[in-house]
């Protein structure tokens, strides 16, 4: 584990630990990003903005770590996803599916980063299973590199045809689905000292990457304001954290959606918890080969960077781009409800994995569900005495 040491003049710097080795593959590739890292900050001025370094670790083409065709999902890559590990995550979808499209939401599906395709083909089988049929289903994958990955494993789907698309279809209706997406969206991150809030930006020193305090871009001091406004509590100093700089961007690919239910599932918190006191070193993660460390420049291409949710801000977002927002609870809260646990536990294994799902410790607690509609009239799934709409 790194963690994060403080340096008044020179900002936050991270402290070297060990992790496993890179192969001469990563090596590679981590070598061929920081030349296009260096080049970036020295046509910036000097100083690239955070957000801006991350987008560009994560999705550079050829480069970044999901564009660059590595396998990134699962016990032989760097991080486990729910669907990974079991077909028990996408049963419990599909249950609550089914019932919604027996309920009169149009049968047909939109998948939003779907990783390795497992969630998809197990989410068809329990369809199939309990007599559902679908129109389409459609996986929006923007990385060609995953798109191969998942066809690999799909193929055709059957009876049932898969299609690719990088953005909605035009005239979708139905239901619309994010797992951990939200996430891996770049974000902006921020230190405030007590007197001025500073934005984090990658500088460079001779042929080395490192990381400098610089002052607030507007747009970030702006919203700093907007979420100090909302807090019970003054920031304590010092404060490291984040804004998600992107969300937007997925929301874009939507845009031609006329009607659908769309459920965001990742781990996060409401406004006051995302930027609660205790939380004061921020949710900015990375992942490497099942490790979890805080340094973004270890292996930028070769690590997957990430950081938690704030989900009255996505919440809010989706309010503005035409989504209204019909609820929010943890995913053991969503799962529980209805008694949707009983209706997909027809195995040992089932039930061990759904466990893990309401464990609070595991991801019952950390794992938010985020429900919004655009159109009328949709049926909606119900959760019960878990919806912590009111949080937001």
């Amino acid at each position: 584990m790194r963690h994060l040491s403080w340096q008044a003049e020179e900002g936050p710097l991270f402290v070297a630990a060990e992790l496993p080795p890179l192969t001469p593959e990563e090596t590679a590739r981590v070598t061929a990003m920081r030349r296009h890292l260096h080049a970036l900050v020295q046509a910036s001025g000097g100083l690239l903005p955070f957000a801006r370094f991350m987008e560009e670790a994560l999705y550079a083409p050829g480069l970044g770590y999901y564009a660059a065709g590595r396998r990134v999902f699962g016990p032989g890559g760097d991080y486990t996803t729910a669907s990974s590990e079991s077909d028990a995550y996408a049963a419990l979808f599909a249950h609550k599916a089914a019932g919604l499209m027996h309920a009169g939401l149009p049968p047909e599906v939109l998948e939003i980063g779907p990783g390795t395709g497992r969630f998809a083909a197990d989410f068809l089988g329990e369809l199939h299973r309990r007599g559902v049929a679908l129109k389409a289903y459609h996986l929006l994958e923007p990385h060609l590199p995953q798109e191969q990955e998942q066809r690999s494993r799909l193929g055709n789907g059957g009876e049932q045809a898969f299609h690719w698309c990088r953005r909605a279809p035009a005239g979708f209706r139905g239901l619309v689905l994010a797992h951990e997406v939200f996430d891996a969206q770049p974000c902006s991150r921020f230190t405030w000292d007590g007197r001025s809030l500073h934005g984090w930006g990658l500088v460079t020193e001779g042929d080395r990457l490192g990381w400098r305090l610089g002052p607030a871009e507007p747009d970030l001091a702006a919203e700093i304001a907007v979420i100090g406004a909302e807090l019970d509590a003054p920031l304590p100093v010092p404060y490291v954290s984040e804004v998600a700089a992107d969300y937007g961007r997925v929301f874009t690919l939507l845009e031609e959606i006329p009607e659908a239910l769309f459920l965001i599932v990742d781990y996060g918190h409401p406004r006051r918890e995302f930027y609660h006191r205790d939380r004061c070193s921020g949710t900015l993660r990375c992942h490497y080969r099942q490790r979890v460390h805080d340094d973004p420049l270890h292996a930028p291409g070769a690590e997957d960077i990430t950081a938690h949710v704030d989900f009255s801000r996505l919440a809010s977002l989706a309010d503005t781009v035409g989504w209204t927002v019909e609820g929010f609870t943890s995913l053991a809260g969503f799962a529980v409800a209805q008694g949707s646990l009983e209706a997909v536990a027809i195995s040992q294994e089932r039930r061990r994995a759904l466990a893990r799902l309401v464990d609070p410790s595991v991801m019952g607690e950390v794992f938010k569900v985020l429900v919004l509609v655009r159109g009328e009239n949709l049926p909606l799934p119900d959760l019960e005495r878990g919806d912590r709409l009111a949080s937001l």
